[in-house]
């Protein structure tokens, strides 16, 4: 509202004075709306606060469970067996389905083996039902059916990377032992082509070797062309030389028989007899080593 006073006003100090009551009046009023404005403040910044305590305060608890537990962790009682590539469905407890947010890949874990483990793809989480599906990539250990589970959201990845990188290594693996096995296919090959030059060398010297005995054969054909049976003895002449020579043995072995009888005229016949008279034969020959000692120049009488 403005103050003015208007033209021809006879009465300029009345209209002032007005004024200045109004003035006045409006004054006291905005003075006591300035003298609440800090009750006001105080008022809204309670119920800010209220609001904001209502609202994040559940927030804050979630973030700060999910801190103190480190990973993102969740059990399950779901009876489940697994098998590899096929989807499985848990039923988070419900306990756990405000502070359970699943990467895209999960350990699965069992409470009571460590040893029983399992790669997970997530394909579905609904926190509200609790209903948890994946697809088994991995199986480590006994495979099921159990109801002890726990999964871990956090090293999911990690776990897969690893995955992952065992079978980089696993390929590379496979490719040194490729390129060994072509090494070693390259060695069998100048191998072979060495055999292959060693027996064409054999083969060169059997063909060599085969040369030289038909120029023998050749040679010995040429040989039979000059033969002269006059030179050699026909079979009625040499049977007649053998004829000769065995009557000439058996007069040989007659005059060494002598008189000697049937009994002892072979040299078994003989050993026999002087094995039976091994006394006699003894005695004899002492007393002709006697007579000899005795008969000799050499030999001194007392």
């Amino acid at each position: 509202m403005a103050y003015t006073i208007p033209p021809g006003d006879t009465d300029i100090v009345g209209t002032l004075t007005r004024h200045l009551a109004d003035i006045d009046v409006r004054l006291k009023r905005a003075q006591e709306a300035t003298d609440t404005l800090p009750a006001a403040e105080r008022e809204f910044r309670a119920n800010a606060l209220k609001r904001i305590s209502a609202d994040l305060a559940p927030m804050v608890d979630t973030l700060r469970a999910r801190i103190q537990r480190g990973v993102l962790t969740a059990s399950s009682d779901s009876e489940v067996l697994l098998v590899g590539g096929v989807e499985r469905t848990w039923v988070i407890a419900e306990a756990d389905r405000t502070t359970f947010a699943p990467s895209p890949y999960v350990l699965a874990l069992r409470r009571l083996s460590m040893a029983d483990t399992a790669l997970l793809r997530v394909t579905g989480w609904d926190p509200a039902s609790g209903a948890f599906t994946a697809e088994v990539l991995e199986i480590t250990g006994n495979p099921g059916p159990h109801t002890d589970w726990e999964f871990v959201s956090g090293p999911g990845v990690v776990t897969a990377q690893r995955a992952w990188l065992a079978e980089g290594r696993s390929e590379r693996a496979l490719t040194v032992a490729a390129r060994q096995a072509a090494q070693d296919a390259a060695a069998q090959v100048a191998s072979d082509k060495l055999l292959v030059g060693m027996s064409k060398s054999g083969a060169e010297q059997a063909a060599r070797t085969a040369t030289d005995k038909a120029a023998e054969a050749v040679a010995a054909a040429d040989r039979a062309k000059t033969w002269d049976p006059t030179n050699y003895d026909t079979k009625a002449g040499v049977d007649q030389k053998i004829a000769t020579a065995a009557t000439a043995t058996d007069g040989k072995l007659a005059v060494l028989k002598g008189t000697a009888d049937a009994q002892h005229d072979t040299l078994g016949e003989l050993a026999a007899l002087i094995d039976a008279n091994a006394s006699a034969v003894a005695s004899l020959a002492e007393a002709a080593a006697r007579r000899a000692f005795l008969g000799s120049s050499r030999y001194l009488r007392p």
